[in-house]
């Protein structure tokens, strides 16, 4: 990215990425096991690990795919501000 960047002389795009946010009341230990899954604590490290490589910002998506979800969506904005309220400085 950071070539092509150069090449057209354009500054390098922020890492800005999208994750799935499933919470969960006990650890996601499976190997597959996603970013955004998992209890508040995972969810969190997870976040403060995409801060690393310079994601200052991460778009969290709580919709599972499920159409019937649109319905309700006090459950995703649940989701949403239970993140939103754990550590503001997660590298701290």
């Amino acid at each position: 990215m950071t070539a092509f960047a150069g090449e057209q002389r354009r500054p390098v795009p922020g890492l800005v990425p999208r994750i799935a946010l499933r919470l969960a009341e006990s650890p996601v230990t499976g190997p597959g096991r996603l970013a955004g899954e998992g209890t508040i604590d995972q969810v969190l490290d997870d976040l403060a690990q995409l801060s690393l490589p310079g994601a200052g910002t991460v778009v969290l998506d709580p919709f599972n795919g499920h159409p019937g979800e649109t319905h309700h969506p006090q459950v995703a904005w649940q989701a949403l501000a239970t993140v939103s309220a754990g550590p503001r400085h997660l590298g701290e």
